[in-house]
């Protein structure tokens, strides 16, 4: 067997909580992201401060972050393609060891 040689970033899977309300928008997005190797929650912005989960970033659709007590670390617009989604978590967690 091949060994490869992978640092702790690239062994460990990256958490979001996806601030939002059930709805068919954020399941789509929560189910592209698991497909690429994303741990996502969807659920209230308490879950972020609870000592059950943890999350390495917070998102939340365009308009759910108006009532935020915090903003998100991305949101995530109705227009963006796929690709972008996957583009922009990428650039985010590139900048953050």
């Amino acid at each position: 067997f091949d060994v490869t040689d992978y640092s702790e970033a690239e062994r460990r899977q990256r958490s979001l909580l996806l601030i939002a309300e059930d709805s068919e928008d954020a399941f789509r997005i929560a189910e592209l992201l698991r497909r690429n190797n994303y741990g996502v929650v969807i659920g209230p912005e308490s879950l972020f401060e609870s000592g059950d989960y943890r999350f390495d970033a917070t998102a939340t659709l365009e308009d759910g972050s108006d009532s935020l007590s915090r903003p998100p670390d991305l949101v995530f617009s109705r227009g963006m393609s796929d690709k972008e989604m996957l583009a922009t978590l990428s650039d985010f967690f590139a900048q953050r060891p």
